[in-house]
C-alpha cells in the first residue's frame, strides 16, 4: 500500500474532489456547511491509496490546563466516509491506523464519532482496530411525500394532523430571507431567547460571526411560523435547516413559548417537510431526543411525523493516546466534578473521557450562559 494523508484547516485538502463529487457529499461532509457552523475551526483529513480514499471532518478541542486535545462530535452526523461503498478491509484498517497516528502526533487523546445513520458509514469499521462502535440514541426521519399535502399529513399521527390543521388558521409560514439582515435578526433574536428560556449550553450560541455566515451558505434555509404579538407580526417558532441531495435536516429550532402558541411548531415542521418534498428530498431528519432515556418527550414529539422511520445513531469511540488519556483521568480523579447538569447521559462518553467531567479539564463551551 502507498498511503498518503493530507490535511486541511477550514477546508478540504485540494485533492478531495478527485475522489468525492461535491454534490454527492452528505450535509455534514460539505465544506460550505462546515464553514457555516464552525468558521475555519474544523479539520479535514484525506487518506488515499491509488483510487481509494477516506475523508474525515471534525473539530479539535483543547483540554484546558493540559497540552492535549480531543474530538467530540456534538452536532450533525458525519464520520469517516469512503469513496467505495464496500472498501477493502485492509484499506479501512490501514487508513484509520494512519489517521490515528496523525492524531497521536498532534496530541489528540481521544475521539467521539457520530456516524451518519442514513449512509451507515460505520459498517466498514466493524472489522477495524482502534475503534469501538456503540449503538446510540434513535434518530427520527420524516419521509417526504412529493405528491400532496394530504398525502404528507397521512403519514403523521392523528393528533399531529389535528394540531396542524388547527394551526393553519392561526399562523403564517414564512421562508425568511437569510440575506436580509433584518430577517436574519428575526430568527436569531428568537433563537437566543429560546436558548435562554431552556437554559442551553454555551456552545449552542455558536460565535458572533455565525449569523453572517448563514447568509452566504447555499444549503441553509430559515423558516418561521409568524403571528401577531403586541400588534406586530413576529416569529414564534423557527427552524434553521440544511440539506444535501437526499436529506434535509432540521438543525436548529427556536420557540417563543410552545404553551402560549399551540401547534405552531407542528405546523412549521410540516411546512419544512413539504418544502423539502417539493425539492425532491427523500426525508427530513428531525434528530433525536434530549436525553438517551425511554419515553424522552422531545423524541416523542418528533416521532409523530415519522411513520415509524427511525434509525439508530452509531457512535464510534477511539483512544488515540492511551498513556495521555490515563494521565488525564488519574489527574482528574482528585478534582471536584463540574455542574451536575453537565454529566453525560451516555455511559460510553463518561467511560471514554472521564477527565472532561472534572473542573480542571472541563470544556468552556459546556458552561451555562447566565
Amino acid at each position: 500500500m502507498t498511503l498518503r494523508l493530507l490535511s486541511g484547516r477550514g477546508c478540504h485538502p485540494q485533492e478531495t474532489y478527485r475522489y468525492f463529487a461535491p454534490a454527492r457529499l452528505s450535509a455534514f461532509h460539505r465544506q460550505t456547511i462546515l464553514n457555516c457552523l464552525f468558521g475555519d475551526r474544523w479539520t479535514s483529513i484525506l487518506v488515499t491509496d491509488g483510487q481509494l480514499a477516506m475523508l474525515h471532518c471534525f473539530t479539535i478541542l483543547p483540554i484546558q490546563t493540559s497540552p492535549y486535545f480531543d474530538i467530540d462530535a456534538w452536532i450533525g452526523y458525519a464520520g469517516p466516509l469512503f469513496n467505495d461503498s464496500s472498501p477493502p478491509t485492509h484499506f479501512v484498517r490501514e487508513a484509520f491506523s494512519l489517521y490515528r497516528n496523525w492524531c497521536w502526533q498532534n496530541d489528540i487523546v481521544a475521539e467521539v464519532i457520530r456516524f451518519d445513520p442514513v449512509l451507515s458509514n460505520h459498517d466498514p469499521f466493524r472489522q477495524a482496530e482502534g475503534i469501538h462502535l456503540v449503538e446510540g440514541r434513535p434518530i427520527a426521519y420524516a419521509p417526504c411525500h412529493p405528491d400532496s399535502d394530504d398525502g404528507q399529513l397521512s403519514r403523521y399521527t392523528p393528533a399531529c394532523r389535528r394540531s396542524i390543521r388547527a394551526a393553519k388558521s392561526r399562523y403564517e409560514l414564512v421562508r425568511l430571507d437569510k440575506c436580509c439582515s433584518r430577517e436574519r435578526r428575526l430568527f436569531f433574536d428568537l433563537y437566543h431567547a429560546s436558548l435562554r428560556r431552556v437554559g442551553a449550553l454555551r456552545r449552542w450560541y455558536f460565535d458572533r460571526e455565525f449569523a453572517d455566515r448563514v447568509s452566504s451558505t447555499p444549503e441553509v434555509e430559515l423558516w418561521a411560523a409568524m403571528t401577531q404579538v403586541d400588534g406586530e407580526l413576529r416569529p414564534i417558532s423557527a427552524i434553521l435547516s440544511v440539506a444535501d441531495e437526499r436529506i434535509g435536516h432540521s438543525l436548529l429550532v427556536a420557540n417563543l413559548d410552545p404553551r402560549a402558541y399551540p401547534g405552531a411548531h407542528d405546523y412549521l415542521t410540516h411546512g419544512l417537510i413539504r418544502s423539502y418534498a417539493a425539492a425532491g428530498r427523500e426525508a427530513v431528519c428531525l434528530g433525536g431526543g434530549g436525553r438517551n432515556v425511554p419515553n424522552d418527550s422531545l423524541l416523542r414529539f418528533k416521532l409523530r411525523f415519522c411513520a415509524g422511520h427511525v434509525r439508530r445513531l452509531i457512535v464510534g469511540t477511539s483512544v488515540h493516546n492511551p498513556a495521555a488519556c490515563a494521565w488525564l483521568t488519574e489527574t482528574a480523579q482528585a478534582q471536584a466534578a463540574v455542574d451536575a447538569r453537565l454529566q453525560p447521559t451516555d455511559d460510553f462518553l463518561r467511560d471514554l473521557t472521564p477527565y472532561r467531567w472534572a473542573a480542571r479539564f472541563a470544556r468552556p463551551d459546556l458552561n451555562f450562559v447566565d
